[in-house]
């Protein structure tokens, strides 16, 4: 079992279990290391508390975006380790956040191969 802290922020539950279910079952990370956010405001003050190793971030919520959420998170910690999590209609984006300091992305629904080599190259620093 993988040991990493992640943080999963998406406005829609449903959403964050797929990808919690996704990284447990799929990927082989610890369960009880992984914490979920359900906005840009929570995000940033969950990130400051518990400094996740790696963080899944929704483009589109209610009250912070992906993109402004990145430059935030790259304030607080310019070696945030940031995976998008994105619709398949958000392409430019997805640029702009991984322009901001995002490191890669995802599509939803996850897939656990995506997700698993979306890990692989934030862990093996690539």
């Amino acid at each position: 079992m993988i040991n990493v802290k992640i943080m999963i922020v998406d406005d829609i539950g449903i959403t964050r279990r797929a990808l919690k279910d996704v990284l447990v079952d799929g990927c082989d990370m610890n369960p009880e290391r992984i914490f979920e956010a359900a906005n840009g405001s929570e995000a940033i003050s969950l990130y400051q508390k518990h400094k996740p190793d790696i963080v899944f971030l929704d483009i589109t919520m209610p009250d912070y975006d992906g993109k402004t959420v990145v430059k935030e998170l790259i304030k607080i910690d310019p070696h945030a380790q940031i995976i998008m999590f994105t619709g398949s209609g958000e392409k430019m984006d997805v640029v702009e956040c991984i322009r901001a300091g995002a490191k890669d992305y995802v599509r939803k629904p996850p897939r656990a191969d995506r997700v698993q080599k979306a890990l692989d190259k934030i862990m093996n620093g690539k």
